[in-house]
């Protein structure tokens, strides 16, 4: 619901509004709306596609992908005379390269 929300008014911060539970099993519903904004009426946000944002989406890929960039991966990518090798260099560009891509996509 949250999504659904930021997509119909994007201009509205989070601290305009408050989602909760009603307990009713139909899920979270608009508790506070503090924004000049109209709240948006069921039908609306029942209309809207919740699916998360393409930035977002690419934000936890970027995430995911430098968290796989261990001091022992780095190791890996020193020069052979180092202690590391073609693979892991290898490896580390492979890796960078997809986190070029999904920065590409913010």
């Amino acid at each position: 619901m949250y999504w659904r929300i930021k997509k119909l008014r994007p201009k509205v911060s989070d601290a305009d509004f408050s989602l909760d539970d009603d307990g009713t099993g139909s899920g979270p519903v608009i508790s506070r709306w503090e924004s000049s904004e109209t709240q948006p009426t069921d039908e609306e946000i029942a209309s809207v596609d919740d699916s998360k944002p393409t930035w977002f989406i690419a934000k936890e890929a970027i995430k995911k992908l430098e968290s796989q960039e261990t001091p022992r991966r780095l190791a890996e990518a020193l020069p052979d005379d180092a202690g590391g090798s073609a693979e892991g260099r290898a490896w580390l560009k492979a890796n960078r390269d997809k986190i070029i891509t999904e920065r590409a996509k913010l």
